[in-house]
């Protein structure tokens, strides 16, 4: 999606809405790769991974409640 496009639909991101583009992919994925071109230490979630080449994402059960004490 183009800048002028981008502004054009600049409400519609920031109410977080659909935007449709014929160049635009919309998609929920299960699972995904992030493939990095040389290995590299990172923080995810507060978690610290040391010489990562990849990160592997993937979606976990839905929340229902949280109920707290």
């Amino acid at each position: 999606m183009g800048p002028k496009r981008m502004v054009m639909n600049a409400l519609k991101v920031l109410l977080a809405m659909e935007l449709r583009d014929e160049r635009l992919f919309n998609s929920m994925a299960t699972r995904s790769v992030i493939s990095l071109k040389k290995a590299t230490d990172m923080q995810i979630d507060g978690e610290i991974f040391r010489n990562q080449r990849e990160i592997r994402l993937r979606i976990g059960p839905a929340i229902q409640f949280i109920k707290t004490a």
